[in-house]
């Protein structure tokens, strides 16, 4: 019969708290529309687009607005791209309405929180973006 010693029994449970603590999908938080509202609404949000193997991340600045409008500023390597919009709170999340992106169709997305890294996903579950409140 194999049996652990008192240190092997140690590093083995502080491997699998390690392990448990630390997994993504363990950590992650989906926000409730007014978790959405109290943490970022009229804040400056930093971060990164197209957090997916499929395209290439730029760099973006986001800002939701009290009045219900934002604002988006796209980095990209031969310029600026910007676009502005309309934002309300939804059921699980929050939609967009962008002035260009999309042709002004809306869109409904998620937050989910891990630390201070807000990741907004899409309503089929493909993330959106990675921000930080800066």
């Amino acid at each position: 019969m194999f049996t652990l010693k008192p240190l092997q029994c140690t590093w083995a449970g502080l491997a699998l708290g390690l392990i448990a603590t630390t997994s993504p999908a363990l950590a992650a938080d989906t926000l409730t529309p007014q978790q959405i509202s109290e943490q970022l609404v009229g804040k400056t949000l930093v971060g990164r687009d197209h957090i997916s193997a499929s395209k290439p991340s730029r760099h973006v600045v986001l800002l939701f607005k009290p009045d219900g409008t934002l604002e988006l500023e796209v980095h990209k390597k031969n310029g600026n791209w910007t676009d502005s919009g309309r934002w309300h709170l939804s059921d699980t999340g929050y939609c967009v309405t962008w002035t260009k992106f999309h042709s002004g169709e809306e869109r409904c997305n998620t937050v989910q929180r891990d630390g201070d890294v807000y990741r907004t996903v899409h309503s089929d579950g493909s993330p959106s973006m990675e921000l930080r409140v800066q």
